[in-house]
């Protein structure tokens, strides 16, 4: 009878106790089992923010606004005779160049606040 209670109580014969490498492999694979758990939570909180500021650009509008009203109109003062050779939009600010007989410019607005920052003519060399 006492034999029937070792094996089933205590260590059994033919058992060892674990050494120093087991036990730090037991609390590496421990530590990694948490490092994956908090992986999977920060990924599944980042999709969660990310697809409540879906459809919302860098200045908090709504797509498509400028100065906060839908389809705003921003007046640009232009050369007579210029025309728009590109536009380059960049976050809240638009690039527009113009070609006009008097020489190139390019002319940098603010689309949120619809003022021009600033005006560059082009000169040859």
């Amino acid at each position: 009878m006492t034999a029937d209670m070792e094996h089933k109580g205590g260590a059994g014969p033919g058992t060892e106790p674990p050494t120093l490498q087991f036990l730090v492999l037991k609390w590496a694979v421990i530590g990694m089992g948490i490092l994956l758990v908090a992986g999977f939570a920060v990924i599944v909180v980042t999709i969660v923010n990310r697809s409540q500021g879906f459809g919302k650009n860098e200045a908090g509008l709504a797509s498509g606004t400028a100065s906060g009203e839908s389809g705003a109109a921003i007046d640009l003062p232009v050369p007579r005779g210029a025309n728009v050779t590109a536009l380059d939009l960049d976050g809240s600010r638009l690039a527009i160049t113009l070609k006009s007989p008097s020489g190139s410019e390019i002319a940098i607005i603010h689309l949120k606040s619809g003022r021009v920052i600033r005006r560059i003519k082009l000169q040859e060399n």
